[in-house]
Order: C-alpha cells, then structure tokens, then sequence
C-alpha cells in the first residue's frame, strides 16, 4: 500500500504482530479481573472500529497506527478462550480441544498466506474489508451465546500484582525454557516460507510449482497436532516437545540437502517434514506450561505463552532481513 516497497512493507504486518502479542497481556488479566465476555466483546468491537481504519487510512503511518489497534483489539479472544478451555475441561477433553487449537493457529499461519497469494492483486483496504462480516457475526455470537457467568467473574487480585508475577514468570526455572521454545515454534515457520519464496521461488516456478501449491503440500501435516494428545499419553509432553524439534531440525537438514543437490522436489519434500515437526510443538508446550506452571498464576502463565508465541511469528519477518545477506543474493538468481 502506498507504494511502500521491500523491508518498509514488513512493518504492515509486523505492527499487528507485535501489538497482537503485546495484547495477550492486556487481554488475559483484565479478563480475570472483569471477566471474559466482557473483555472479548469490547475486543470484537475494537476490531470492526480499526478495521475501517486500516481500509480508510490515508498514509502509510496512519496505516500502521490502525493495524496496531487491530493487533491490539484481536488479541481479545484466543487467550480467553485457552483459559477457558484448562478451567471448565477434564483432562482427557482439554488436551484434545487445545490441539484442535493449536492446529487452527498452525494452520492460520499458512492459510493467511495463501489467502494473501490469492487475493494479491487487489487492493490491501478491500482485503481487509472481507474480513469485517466475519468480525459482526462473532461479535453477534458472543453477545448472544456466551454466558456472563461463564469464566472468570472477577478477581479480588490488582492488575499490578498480576503484571509484577510476569518477569518472575518468564524466568522461572520449570518455564523458560519452555518459552524460550516457544519463541522459536512460529518464527521459525514463518521464516521458512519468507526465504523459501525468496531464494527459490524462481528454481519453483521453473518446475511450475508456485507458491500457492508450496504451503498447500505442507498444510495437511500440520494435522498431525490432533494426535498431540495420544502421544503425550504414550511418552510425556516433555519427549514429544524434543522430538518435534528434532523432527523440524532434520526437516531443516533434508532441505540443505536438496539446495546443495539442486531438488526442487526435494526441498518440497523437506518443507512438509519441517512442519510435520513444527505441528507437534504448538500442543505439546502450551500443554506443558499448563501442566508445570503452578495453578495460582496458571492464567498468567498461557496469557504469557501466548505472548512469546506471537512474538516469535512476529520476528519471522524480521529475522530474514538479517539472515538474507548480500551473499545469499546470487543464490537466488541463480535458482
């Protein structure tokens, strides 16, 4: 949009990004202390409101004013919905809803691409315009279906003494090493694709596979999360969180490779092996962090998560521009 070109462009979508991060912990305290609805309406209504905002805006500033707004008001329901999932479910229930969740914030990272790709020709304003009807109906939903009495009713707890627990929290022993993890779940991903479309998108399309088809192959292993649940059962939450990294880190292998035999189907191949190992990560780490965070700041705890998972798909774009030197530049007209 207004003709802003190369590492400028990043920053629309990493102003929503990070602000959507950030909100997590605005959103997740201040549901405990006024409750969830209430919170997630006022949230739907943020969005509708900066939405217009994104589709109106006159500059590029003005832009990126309004996709903070929107990263902030969107970040309103998934953690509300992560707290309500590990207050109201028993055990067997909750590890298979949060699966169903973490395969829609996996498959959310591809299918925004995918609906980017399809819909680039047109105007960003009336892509963001698309998304306004599905904004009204949640809203309407919310408003009609969630029960105030449902979730948190409010804590005798401040809002200080909730944001004092956060720094203790992000190094606390049993925990940050699990954040740091998570920081590198959808960084890694989003990265992956940003080079891949970079450095290689030419060697691709020669072999008339375009970007489109590229996540489309990888999308049904992401599926593979809905089995989290099983498997944590047979080895441990911990074991599955080592070999999914182990699993993306030879995925990472198979694609070196394929670069240095000049496979194009090769490196397609070792995409889906990279994501079958990122989409075992999502659900086991926010299960472990639910599992070893003590049940007085629990809450805190998956708002938090949710906050280093979202920074680290933020990062994404930023970590190729340091990774993409000018040494990598003939590679890719090479290819």
């Amino acid at each position: 949009p207004f003709g802003i070109l190369g590492a400028d462009a990043k920053w629309v979508s990493s102003a929503f990004s990070f602000a959507y991060a950030a909100g997590f912990l605005l959103s997740g305290p201040l549901s405990d202390k006024f409750g969830r609805r209430h919170v997630m309406l006022t949230g739907f209504l943020g969005l509708i409101a900066a939405t217009l905002l994104v589709a109106r805006a006159g500059n590029f500033q003005q832009l990126l004013g309004a996709r903070v707004l929107q990263g902030l008001s969107a970040s309103a329901f998934p953690p509300l919905i992560l707290a309500y999932l590990n207050e109201s479910l028993e055990a067997p229930w909750r590890g298979k809803a949060i699966s169903f969740m973490s395969l829609g914030f996996l498959t959310a990272s591809i299918i925004a691409q995918l609906y980017a790709i399809v819909l680039s020709g047109q105007s960003f304003g009336l892509i963001e315009m698309t998304f306004l009807p599905l904004y009204v109906i949640a809203l309407i939903l919310v408003f009609a279906f969630v029960d105030p009495r449902d979730g948190a009713q409010g804590s005798s707890t401040s809002l200080i003494e909730v944001y004092r627990k956060i720094p203790a929290l992000l190094f606390e022993a049993r925990l940050k090493w699990l954040y740091l993890s998570t920081l590198c779940t959808l960084s890694a991903l989003v990265a992956f694709y940003i080079l891949l479309d970079r450095n290689y998108g030419a060697q691709f399309s020669q072999a008339g596979i375009d970007p489109l088809t590229t996540r489309l192959v990888a999308l049904p292993a992401m599926f593979l999360s809905l089995f989290a649940p099983q498997i944590i059962a047979r080895i441990g939450s911990i074991s599955l969180i080592r070999w999914s990294f182990a699993g993306a880190a030879f995925g990472l292998g198979l694609a070196v490779l394929a670069v240095l035999a000049g496979s194009t189907w090769g490196l397609l191949a070792a995409s889906v092996v990279f994501i079958a190992g990122r989409a075992f990560s999502v659900p086991s780490l926010v299960g472990t962090v639910g599992r070893m965070a003590d049940h007085s700041y629990l809450g805190t705890a998956i708002y938090l998560y949710k906050f280093v998972l979202f920074i680290g798909a933020s990062l994404g774009p930023v970590l190729t521009g340091v990774m993409q030197s000018p040494a990598t530049a003939p590679c890719a007209e090479q290819s």
